[in-house]
This record gives structure tokens, C-alpha cells and sequence, in this order.
């Protein structure tokens, strides 16, 4: 058993230098083997229960700083540029393409506009944003909102981040204060519906660890950021019928 976690342990540092060569490998499902056969030992060893405490608080201690080294490269994307969808299209322009709702219209008239434009945002979603826990970066243009009242905000806990220039004018500045979460997509249809139709004064978007694609939702469409190119190119083709037709693409 013993020589088991020694290979978990060994697996975990290859784990550590894969992923910054964008190797896509689950943080979470690694945590987790390495955690199952420390309980198996714990369960069958009464021998080096005096000794594992120590173990298990230093294996603990390097994942507990693994996941903020994590977080800390994932906003590195976003030193630079305000984690917002018209921020991240001028400095990303060549990665950039975005959908509309409705030919027509900006926002939803009725019960069958919400459940089309949530169905075509959650495949737009998935195809760009594989994760089951996403980074989630947002804003908010009320101070008095109360976000007790939005499920998905409510249970995503969030953590405070840092202040960006948010003005559409760059020779201008207003600051507002981002915060960090993770987005349970169990309330991906909430969260679409509530940023397209306006419900919520706020800016989000939502960022990939797996494959560093950005999915940046407005009350009209989605601001779509791709990484790969080829990616960009496949991304164009599956959502065809739903990219601007302006010629400005927005």
C-alpha cells in the first residue's frame, strides 16, 4: 500500500510539469486517487497511524499550494487586460468571434426565446468550455445588489479578485472590483438566461483551464475567445447559423 501512494506521489510531480505544457490532466481526479489510498492506509495500518498525521499534512500542504499556483497562472491571462468580453476583443481580435440570440431581436419576448437561446448558448458553451468547474471572473455595475437572490452567484462563493479599468474609454478610467468563483454548471441554463436577458447589473465571463478558452456572455450574444486556432477555425463552421452577420463581426 505503501508503495502505491509512493507512485501517486511520483505521478502527482510528472502531473505537476505536464500541466504547464497544457497537458490535460484533471487536478481534481488526481487529488482524489492520491487522497482514496491515503484512507485505504489509514483503514489497514494501525502500525504508522503516529507517523501518517505528518505525512498526510505535507501532502495536504503541497496540493493546498499547487491549486494557488494554479490560480495564480490563470490570472496571469489577465494582467495585462481587463477580463471583460470588449476588453479581451482588442487585444485578442484574431481570436475572436461572437454569436447572436436572435436575428431580430436582443432579448427574449417569451418562454420559447429563453428556451432557444439557452439551448443554443449551453452547446455553444460546452463545445468552448469542456470543464466541469470553470473560472468564473465578474463584476458589478450595482453595489446594491443583492446576490443572495441569484442561485448561481449565491452558491459560487465569491472571492475577491482585484480592480480593473472597465471604461469603454481608454483614455478614461473607472474602476470596478472583479471577484473570482467557480461556476457550478448545474445553473448554466440560470446563468445564461439571467446575463442574456439583463436580469443581473453585471460583466462576466468564464475561462477554461482546460483547453484556455473564454466564453464572455452579454445581454444579446457571446463574446467567443479560442486559444487554437484550428479550434477558432472548427468553432466558426459548428456555429455557422448563429455568428454576426455585421462586418465588423460584432
Amino acid at each position: 500500500m505503501i508503495r502505491k501512494l509512493t507512485k501517486n506521489l511520483v505521478k502527482w510531480n510528472l502531473y505537476q510539469k505536464l500541466f504547464l505544457k497544457k497537458v490535460n490532466i484533471t487536478l481534481q481526479e488526481m487529488l482524489m486517487d492520491i487522497m482514496e489510498e491515503l484512507g485505504k492506509w489509514l483503514k489497514v495500518s494501525k502500525i504508522y497511524q503516529e507517523k501518517i498525521p505528518d505525512l498526510g499534512h505535507t501532502i495536504l500542504t503541497s496540493i493546498e499550494q499547487e491549486i494557488n499556483t494554479l490560480t495564480t497562472i490563470s490570472e496571469k491571462i489577465f494582467s495585462k487586460c481587463t477580463p471583460l468580453g470588449y476588453k479581451l476583443r482588442d487585444k485578442y481580435n484574431k481570436n475572436w468571434f461572437r454569436t447572436h440570440n436572435f436575428d431580430d431581436k436582443r432579448y427574449p419576448e417569451n418562454l420559447e426565446d429563453e428556451n432557444s437561446l439557452q439551448q443554443q448558448n449551453k452547446k455553444i458553451f460546452k463545445f468552448i468550455v469542456p470543464d466541469k468547474k470553470p473560472i468564473g471572473y465578474i463584476t458589478f455595475f450595482d453595489n446594491d445588489i443583492d446576490v443572495q437572490d441569484v442561485k448561481w452567484i449565491k452558491d459560487s462563493k465569491l472571492n475577491k479578485y482585484k480592480k480593473f479599468n472597465v471604461s469603454i474609454d481608454d483614455d478614461e478610467i473607472y474602476l470596478s472590483q472583479f471577484y473570482t468563483f467557480i461556476l457550478d454548471t448545474n445553473f448554466l441554463e440560470d446563468f445564461i438566461l439571467d446575463i442574456a436577458d439583463d436580469k443581473v447589473p453585471c460583466k462576466t465571463i468564464i475561462y477554461s483551464k482546460t483547453n484556455f478558452n473564454i466564453f464572455a456572455p452579454y445581454d444579446g450574444g457571446v463574446d467567443l475567445f479560442l486559444n487554437n486556432q484550428m479550434d477558432l477555425l472548427e468553432a466558426k463552421r459548428e456555429f455557422s447559423d448563429w455568428i454576426s452577420k455585421r462586418d465588423d463581426g460584432l
